[in-house]
C-alpha cells in the first residue's frame, strides 16, 4: 500500500484536492508513534517526509496544514533519540525552511 500512496503523494496536480481533503490529517496520523512509543516503520516516515518536501504550502493552504497536527510529529521525529539521521535531516528541512510555507510556522 506504501508505493501506492508515494505515487499519488509525487502528483503534484493531486495536492491541493488532497489538501482539501485532510490528506495531511492523514499523514500526521501515519507519522504519529504506537501506542508504546515506538516509531512507525522507517519507509513510512521516510516516504511521508520525502512527500512533504514535494508540497507546496501557501496561504490557502495553512488551515489545514495547522489543524493537521503533522508539524508536531515531524518535530518529534527531528528530536527523537532513535530516529535515523536521514530522517531527521528531512524533518529539520521541512520544520526550518524558510518559507511562510514551511512547517515550521504552524506548530
Amino acid at each position: 500500500m506504501l508505493p501506492e500512496v508515494e505515487a499519488l503523494l509525487r502528483k503534484k496536480q493531486y495536492h491541493e484536492t488532497m489538501i482539501d481533503h485532510s490528506m495531511l490529517s492523514t499523514l500526521a496520523h501515519w507519522l504519529r508513534p504506537m501506542a508504546d512509543g515506538s516509531l512507525v516503520s522507517l519507509m513510512v516516515r521516510k516516504g511521508i517526509l520525502a512527500a512533504l518536501l514535494r508540497f507546496e504550502i501557501d496561504e490557502t493552504t495553512l488551515g489545514s496544514l495547522r489543524s493537521s497536527g503533522i508539524g508536531k510529529y515531524v518535530k518529534l521525529l527531528t528530536l527523537h533519540k532513535r530516529e535515523t539521521q536521514e530522517v531527521r535531516d528531512k524533518g529539520i528541512s521541512l520544520a526550518c525552511a524558510p518559507s511562510p510555507g514551511s512547517l515550521r510556522a504552524h506548530r
